[in-house]
């Protein structure tokens, strides 16, 4: 009854084919998910990059430091260019 025979031998080892099958096929889906990723990524570092070469120019028209200067009423920093803070409560505006 439970002796072996040529039949139980070959549906073992057709088991054990289909997982091994099994194995390989879900590692060529994480391969192939993998290169994907990494696609993915090289991409958006690509897109970064040329980002940041049209950037220096539109960075170039606008000054990278401001000078700022104390408000005479009430001593808070504001740009040169400004007349007042603005604020409400300064006795200058």
């Amino acid at each position: 009854m439970f002796g072996i025979s040529l039949a139980k031998i070959a549906v073992l080892m057709g088991i054990i084919g289909a997982v091994i099958a099994g194995f390989r096929y879900a590692g060529r889906i994480k391969a192939f998910q993998e290169r994907q990723a990494r696609a993915r990524a090289e991409a958006e570092v690509k897109a970064a990059r040329q980002a940041a070469r049209s950037r220096p120019a539109a960075a170039a028209q606008r000054p990278a430091i401001e000078e700022m200067r104390p408000c005479p009423g009430c001593g808070t920093y504001m740009p040169a260019g400004s007349a007042t803070c603005g604020r409400a409560e300064c006795s200058a505006a």
